[in-house]
């Protein structure tokens, strides 16, 4: 952030970007900003959000389909957690399905694929956002799989993604509202 000024010309907002691992990062890390000025949003693309322990019915429901099955994901987290219990408060931001609260979490766009482990987190967080009072936009590709935005090259998914974060990062702040994004959480399967 103190280098904000030097990356290019800009108003001095940035929205925090990431798919899978990324978009945990970009959660976890707009979490640990969330009450500094100039974050303009949180874009996350099927998020990773909770221990694969908690049982989300995506976890196994989803558990050998697509690119990434739920061991390649048990092991991910296993190995970035590096020993430590997933119940370690050191760890509250590496799963922020279980954080509260989200006072100042900014306007989020969380897109989720339905062959995917991970597709019930970003849909259980979206929700999360939503009963917290913030600005979500959901969206559920239900025919994509994880991975879709790098692997797949340049499909239907693909394009509907990019398309509907185009749409979202063109929005100015001050033309948002909390109503639209509601409709727009409600609206979607969640």
């Amino acid at each position: 952030l103190a280098n904000l000024e030097n990356l290019a010309p800009n108003n001095g907002m940035f929205v925090l970007a990431g798919d899978s691992a990324g978009g945990n990062i970009a959660i976890a890390s707009t979490l640990a900003l969330q009450t500094r000025r100039g974050i303009a949003g949180c874009l996350a693309i099927y998020p990773a959000t909770q221990h694969y322990i908690s049982d989300l019915p995506s976890h196994t429901e989803q558990a050998t389909t697509g690119l990434v099955p739920a061991r390649n994901m048990r092991w991910f987290c296993d190995t970035y957690l590096d020993g430590l219990a997933p119940a370690e408060p050191v760890l509250e931001r590496m799963f922020p399905g279980r954080r509260t609260p989200l006072n100042y979490f900014p306007r989020t766009l969380i897109i989720t694929a339905e062959r995917d482990p991970l597709r019930d987190d970003g849909a259980r967080f979206a929700v999360k956002l939503h009963r917290s009072g913030r600005k979500i936009t959901y969206k559920h590709l239900a025919k994509a799989s994880h991975g879709f935005v790098c692997s797949e090259g340049n499909s239907e998914h693909f394009q509907e993604a990019v398309n509907l974060a185009s749409q979202w990062l063109a929005i100015p702040l001050s033309l948002q509202s909390p109503q639209e994004d509601s409709e727009s959480l409600t609206s979607q399967a969640v």
